[in-house]
């Protein structure tokens, strides 16, 4: 008996701790600092807001980098924009586009393009643009494919998550765990 319950004990131990490939690559930046200082203002709507203020305002922010004239971009500003509608959202959050460009109009047009019928209302969140590549110089630590990934940052800028929080229930109670806090 006592055979069959260290067999069973090992089974657990090694099927639950197992992580695949990306799953480790992924924890690895959990605990960054991400840079984000360099921004002196932030755009919501038509209305631009101190990057100081903002921030004291919004200590838990999802970023979401994103490049003008990039054709996956503009479905995953829109999912952004009208999934989070879905969960249930503290006044402590907010998400920031960065957007790898020099004009929003320029980028809301090309998004046009790709949707027409996108409703400008659903503009509820925040966006930085960043013509001079200042978010991705700044972060060299942090692998690009992670930052596409989207980084859930807490007050002191360190990465909490990675990937958006409606991507499955396990990252909505994830998000909601450390939004929570």
């Amino acid at each position: 008996m006592k055979i069959f319950y260290l067999f069973l004990t090992l089974i657990l131990l090694f099927s639950c701790t197992r992580l695949n490939p990306e799953e480790k690559l992924i924890k690895e930046p959990l605990g960054k600092t991400v840079q984000i200082g360099m921004f002196e203002s932030v755009r919501q709507k038509d209305r631009e807001i101190p990057f100081g203020e903002f921030r004291k305002r919004y200590p838990f922010i999802s970023l979401v980098y994103l490049e003008n004239g990039c054709s996956p971009c503009y479905p995953k500003f829109i999912e952004w924009q009208t999934r989070m509608d879905t969960l249930d959202l503290h006044e402590d959050f907010t998400i920031l586009f960065v957007i790898l460009g020099s004009s929003y109009e320029r980028f809301m047009d090309n998004l046009y393009e790709y949707e027409p019928e996108y409703e400008p209302a659903c503009d509820q969140y925040h966006v930085v643009m960043d013509p001079d590549h200042r978010f991705l110089d700044n972060n060299p630590d942090i692998e690009r494919w992670i930052i596409d990934k989207s980084l859930l940052i807490g007050p002191e800028n360190k990465i909490k998550l990675i990937g958006p929080p409606f991507a499955s229930q396990r990252m909505k109670e994830m998000f909601y765990d450390v939004v929570g806090q």
